[in-house]
């Protein structure tokens, strides 16, 4: 069985320091209240003036975007009734349907699916907890019979030191690696944390950097193998590899022709870099 779990705090009510605003919004009101309807009836109830109520839905709205990305950060994944079979290593019973939502499988073979997780802690007596953006599909089976592996503990963390400094994997990041990472920063929490990923998975294979032109445009360098567009108002990135569309299906992206010979996807979360990487990988080994 799977479920989702958030912190009790983000079930009930704004943050406590939300609550305790100028404004003195009430401390456990419900998010069911945080809109223009609930907002302007509470105010009627406690005769509070327009320019209040406008003010409220004002601080309500930010309250609600702070909530839901506290709330995103902080979901985690609980699979119950699991069968321990060894260490790090577990049976579980989930349609192959929920298996899906960890992302596009690496492949999809025979009745038994497979999925890696890190960072995974026991749920009370037979249940594993862990974060869904850990969680990579390795086999998409037909069946619900699911084997679950904890590979240990997450390496896609930013390093703490410097970003050009060479890390335990032996790939280092250059300069135009490390202004591609700023400049996503402006991007949604989930596509900038994808990107980050997928540039790791890339250097830890391929060694380069990336080259900044016009605007928000990126080509790597030395091979332009891939090339890839920031796009903050869209909330993605704007991906071009080497290759006709056909090269590269079946995939869960909706590809596009670019340029002549060249195809384009847009990247948006984190359960979508398994296939960025595989489509980015064919690009470059197609061309040996």
């Amino acid at each position: 069985m799977l479920r989702a779990s958030l912190p009790h705090e983000y079930h009930w009510g704004v943050p406590k320091t939300l609550a305790n605003s100028a404004l003195k919004v009430p401390r456990n009101l419900p998010v069911s209240e945080i809109s223009m309807t609930g907002a302007t009836t509470y105010c009627f109830r406690h005769n509070l003036t327009l320019p209040f109520i406008y003010a409220l839905v004002i601080t309500l709205n930010s309250a609600i975007i702070y909530v839901m990305e506290r709330a995103k950060m902080s979901i985690m994944t609980i699979i119950e009734g699991i069968e321990p079979l060894a260490s790090n290593l577990w049976k579980a019973r989930i349609p192959p349907h929920e298996v899906q939502t960890f992302g596009t499988p690496f492949d999809t073979r025979g009745e038994v699916s497979v999925v890696s997780v890190v960072n995974a802690e026991q749920h009370g007596n037979s249940g594993l907890k862990f974060s869904p953006s850990e969680a990579r599909t390795l086999n998409l089976g037909t069946s619900s019979e699911v084997l679950i592996i904890n590979v240990g503990q997450s390496d896609l963390n930013p390093s703490s030191g410097d970003l050009n400094e060479l890390d335990d994997v032996g790939y280092s990041l250059g300069s135009g690696d490390q202004e591609f990472l700023r400049l996503c920063k402006e991007l949604p929490i989930d596509a900038c944390e994808a990107a980050e990923k997928l540039l790791n998975m890339i250097r830890a294979e391929w060694p380069g950097d990336l080259q900044k032109g016009g605007r928000n445009n990126f080509k790597n360098k030395p091979d332009n193998f891939w090339y890839v567009i920031v796009q903050p108002r869209k909330g993605n990135l704007s991906i071009t590899v080497r290759g006709t569309e056909d090269r590269f299906s079946p995939s869960s992206f909706d590809l596009r022709p670019d340029r002549p010979g060249y195809t384009r996807f847009f990247l948006e979360n984190l359960q979508q870099v398994p296939e960025a990487f595989r489509i980015i990988s064919n690009s470059k080994r197609k061309t040996r």
